[in-house]
């Protein structure tokens, strides 16, 4: 026993017990990117309408777009500045660099900050293992 205990006397059984786990797989077989099977598998298709739908419809017409098409590397997120620009993150897996192709669109490639660092037009390279933030002009 130590003359000194190493921390508060607070007793805490079980405290470095792993406790109860919820574990889900799947298993593939095949040529696929691990990363589009595990998107596939574990991440849901979750509909939703966005704010003041029924009144900007009523008002303005119906709400338009058009689909965002990414190739080259994986996506980690998509935003909604707010300023209501797209903020799209995307990485490269893989051990050489790629070209993003961001079917057309262009914008700004920005820092972790959001500050603005250069423009592209539809394309943009990416080092291996790179991660990129850029932010999508409207359009």
């Amino acid at each position: 026993m130590r003359a000194l205990p190493a921390g508060p006397p607070t007793p805490a059984p079980g405290a470095q017990m792993a406790g109860p786990q919820r574990m889900e797989y799947a298993l593939h077989v095949g040529e696929r990117d691990p990363y589009d099977v595990a998107d596939d598998a574990f991440l849901p298709l979750v509909a939703v309408r966005p704010r003041g739908a029924s009144t900007a419809t009523a008002a303005h017409g119906p709400i338009a777009g058009r689909a965002l098409a990414v190739s080259g590397a994986q996506v980690s997120s998509l935003t909604r500045t707010a300023g209501g620009r797209l903020e799209l993150r995307v990485f490269n897996p893989t051990g050489t660099v790629t070209i993003v192709d961001l079917d057309g669109r262009c914008g700004w490639l920005v820092d972790l900050r959001g500050r603005a660092q250069e423009p592209f037009e539809g394309t943009f390279p990416l080092r291996a293992g790179g991660i990129q933030t850029v932010v999508l002009d409207p359009g």
